[in-house]
């Protein structure tokens, strides 16, 4: 007997009981975790080899509304499905009868032809049958979850366009622009997480984003290559890759490392991504200020007020000056960044190279935790967040 015609035997209470068990399985599948499966793919051999035949279970899949898989020629869509070597089963509003038979929901009117192997009519007729059956009353099935996939995304973007990485009710931002254009090749809204938030005109060479989706991503270089295709020239995706289900862009981050540009003279071809320092600093004496910054742990003094973090505690493990071939690098890297931190460290850096304060009173406005005793914000476009550790 094929699995299928356990909707046919309404005579049958035998029958009609594994077909709800059977239900019950496939309901409570969309909220099974990997080491799970293979119990519940014992159960469903034996509920279905009691038919008369044996099942052999293969590997299932499941689809969101709207998204087509082909299997050979036959096409399934809009459910969740098991598939076995000599029937498929589906419950809820579908019904699939067999390799070979139709398919046929409530929710969808397909014209083509290839979605009526077999016979659609023959689906509706027994669609129609199984409507009939009498059903436990006391039976409500799971509710159904989707079993989503989870993946990176490591990407660069200037931020001169931009108001900073986050959505913004009025204004274009870096993450809006992504979360469009996914949801125009993924055919469904799909939020997006960064590692960090930052700040309106801040750049990126290494920023990592996470987005799930419930429909696996056969070739992501071909994701890669549609989504700069629709992004604008600010923004490059480098590449795009599956990780674990758990794994989270911004808290499974170990370490940040920002790097901010200064050059000395007037330069056109650097003012775009650095900036003009002014003659006469002492950069040895600004990296004597630096280095205090790894003795300290609340970093309220640098912090932009009245924002939503719990705490304003960072471990910074690295901060220096460094002369590259166009001026002066600024490095910090922590486990954290609160918001404007890194420009208002330049800032008062910048106070102390000076001449302006001393180191000791450097330190003296970290201990005071107060922004206002800081030095004033740097620049945006001279800042770039670049690179992200797990």
């Amino acid at each position: 007997m094929m699995s299928g015609e356990l909707y046919a035997a309404s005579n049958n209470t035998e029958l009609l009981e594994r077909l709800r068990l059977t239900s019950e399985l496939c309901h409570d599948y969309n909220q099974l975790r990997p080491s799970q499966v293979e119990e519940r793919q014992a159960l469903l051999r034996r509920i279905l080899g009691a038919t008369g035949q044996r099942f052999k279970v293969m590997q299932p899949f499941f689809c969101d509304y709207g998204f087509n898989i082909t299997i050979g020629e036959d096409f399934f869509a809009n459910t969740g499905l098991v598939i076995l070597d000599e029937a498929t089963v589906t419950f809820g509003d579908h019904v699939f009868l067999g390799p070979n038979c139709g398919f046929y929901t409530d929710r969808q009117q397909h014209g083509d032809s290839r979605w009526q192997r077999g016979g659609t009519r023959h689906s509706r007729r027994r669609a129609r049958r199984r409507k009939s059956l009498p059903r436990d009353s006391s039976y409500r099935p799971a509710p159904r979850r989707e079993i989503v996939m989870r993946y990176f995304m490591q990407l660069s973007y200037r931020g001169a366009q931009f108001h900073g990485w986050q959505v913004q009710p009025h204004d274009p931002s870096v993450q809006q622009a992504i979360e469009e254009a996914l949801a125009v090749l993924l055919h469904t809204p799909t939020p997006i997480t960064g590692a960090g938030r930052t700040d309106t005109g801040v750049n990126a060479r290494k920023m990592i984003a996470h987005f799930d989706t419930a429909q696996p991503i056969a070739d992501t270089a071909r994701l890669v290559h549609s989504l700069n295709g629709m992004l604008c020239r600010d923004i490059a995706i480098q590449r795009v890759w599956q990780v674990d289900d758990n794994a989270h862009a911004r808290f499974d981050a170990t370490s940040r490392t920002y790097k901010y540009y200064v050059h000395e003279g007037k330069n056109p071809f650097a003012y775009p991504l650095s900036w003009q320092c002014p003659p006469g600093i002492d950069f040895d004496l600004m990296n004597e200020a630096a280095a205090c910054l790894l003795r300290y742990r609340d970093f309220t003094s640098f912090s932009k007020l009245h924002t939503d973090v719990k705490t304003n505690n960072c471990t910074v493990t690295h901060a220096r000056w460094e002369r590259d071939e166009h001026g002066w690098v600024f490095t910090i890297t922590a486990d954290r960044f609160l918001r404007n931190m890194v420009r208002a460290v330049v800032g008062t850096l910048v106070e102390v190279g000076r001449h302006k304060i001393t180191v000791e009173e450097f330190c003296h406005i970290i201990e005071r935790r107060d922004r206002c005793a800081a030095g004033t914000s740097m620049p945006a476009h001279a800042l770039f967040l670049h690179d992200v550790t797990y």
